[in-house]
């Protein structure tokens, strides 16, 4: 495995934890306004405060998710070690990890790959 990918979890999880800072500090403010009875910014700072908790939680916590799991993958662990699935993969998810799979090993990896690592029926359209 490369440095890589373990470089890259620990920026996304430093980036959600920025956004979740920047929500804290929104979140304050739209307080502090229907406290002091001022509306001046509050409705900018709660659509701001909407579009950072989109972010984090729309695109943030799903990239770290596959890359965890890619990291996973690349080690050799298996998949109910790492994570107790709530919900199964979707075939987009599995994509993203065979392309992290790809890009930081030596080796190419299918998202049948992915598949059967999860356990998981690819379904045919």
């Amino acid at each position: 495995m490369t440095i890589e990918l373990k470089v890259k979890s620990k920026t996304l999880a430093q980036e959600s934890r920025y956004i979740r800072k920047e929500e804290v500090k929104r979140r304050n403010y739209i307080r502090y306004c229907k406290r002091t009875k001022s509306n001046k910014g509050s409705v900018v700072s709660a659509m701001e405060r909407h579009q950072l908790y989109i972010h984090r939680v729309g695109v943030v916590r799903p990239e770290a998710r596959a890359t965890h799991l890619a990291r996973a993958f690349i080690k050799g662990q298996a998949y109910g070690d790492v994570e107790q699935p709530k919900q199964p993969l979707q075939m987009k998810q599995m994509q993203r990890i065979a392309g992290m799979a790809t890009l930081y090993s030596e080796f190419t990896v299918s998202a049948n790959t992915v598949a059967d690592w999860a356990g998981v029926e690819l379904k045919v359209a």
